[in-house]
């Protein structure tokens, strides 16, 4: 048994629950705020976290200013796969969406074994499908497939697929960075950078920034929690990619939509269906198995 690869696989759990029940959480405020206006507010509580935590941890950081720069960049690319996520959720619905959105575990997976030089098995890679066949399963409605247009942008399904396509590209990145920087300074240059993308879009928009105070009193608890938790969520993701395994904390971490389906069940007493009993199966069949194979 690989005792590297079950720490890498209980680093990347923390993400996948963190980002499961905010995002759960997070289409409510979507459409309450807009896209860019909750990435703004969840940004500002997660920096003020990230802050915090990485003034206790400076003795483990690294201030390398051309790779803070250049993990800066790769952050500010990393931004509008989070902005067209929010799009894709506000247009289009959670089981056409997500798992289109999904399909970055594959984009990763190319990245990490084509670029990057990922060292990953023939069935750790088979593991890593079957959990993106899980995702996919957990969540696709097809009666929504079947009588959307999936090429409409009221759709949200092309919003999904860029998303897919910058977070695909972007994720495995951050393991360099977190293990140059530390995982602690790079969470928070790349939570800061998106966090100011998105004001700057917004003053660019002529849009107000401002929340009124029925607005502040109807979100702050939800968006601070959501905030909370992406905090938590991206230490332990970065930490996770900076062990250089890839494409198996990506299909980990992708696998939080499984996270967001059982917290429904839990707090708002859904049902849980045949098929998505299956893909939890599935998910958990390739989680387990990967330390093994």
């Amino acid at each position: 048994m690989n005792s590297e690869l079950i720490n890498v696989i209980l680093l990347s759990l923390v993400p996948m629950f963190g980002f499961g029940i905010s995002n759960a959480m997070q289409k409510v405020y979507v459409e309450r705020l807009g896209p860019a206006k909750l990435i703004t507010y969840r940004g500002l509580t997660i920096v003020s976290i990230l802050l915090v935590y990485w003034l206790f941890n400076l003795s483990n950081s690294n201030l390398d200013l051309q790779q803070m720069l250049l993990g800066a960049f790769v952050s500010f690319v990393s931004y509008f796969g989070l902005f067209f996520l929010n799009k894709s959720l506000q247009h289009g619905k959670v089981g056409l969406v997500i798992p289109v959105s999904s399909s970055r575990v594959l984009i990763s997976a190319i990245v990490g074994i084509a670029f990057l030089g990922e060292q990953i098995s023939g069935l750790q890679l088979l593991m890593v499908l079957l959990i993106f066949v899980g995702v996919f399963a957990a969540v696709i409605n097809f009666k929504d497939l079947a009588n959307s247009n999936m090429f409409s942008f009221k759709s949200g399904v092309p919003y999904a697929l860029l998303a897919a396509f910058f977070w695909g590209i972007t994720f495995p990145l951050f393991g360099g960075f977190s293990a140059i920087l530390g995982a602690a300074l790079f969470s928070l240059i790349a939570e800061f950078t998106v966090t100011a993308v998105s004001v700057v879009q917004q003053l660019i928009q002529k849009k107000s920034l401002a929340l009124s105070k029925e607005e502040f009193k109807l979100n702050w608890v939800g968006v601070g929690t959501i905030g909370v938790l992406g905090a938590i969520a991206a230490v332990f993701m970065n930490t996770a990619y900076a062990t250089g395994y890839f494409s198996i904390v990506t299909a980990i971490t992708a696998a939080s939509p499984v996270v967001s389906i059982i917290f429904g069940i839990l707090a708002f007493k859904e049902k849980l269906s045949l098929q998505q009993l299956i893909a939890i199966i599935l998910i958990l069949i390739g989680i387990v198995a990967l330390p093994l194979v």
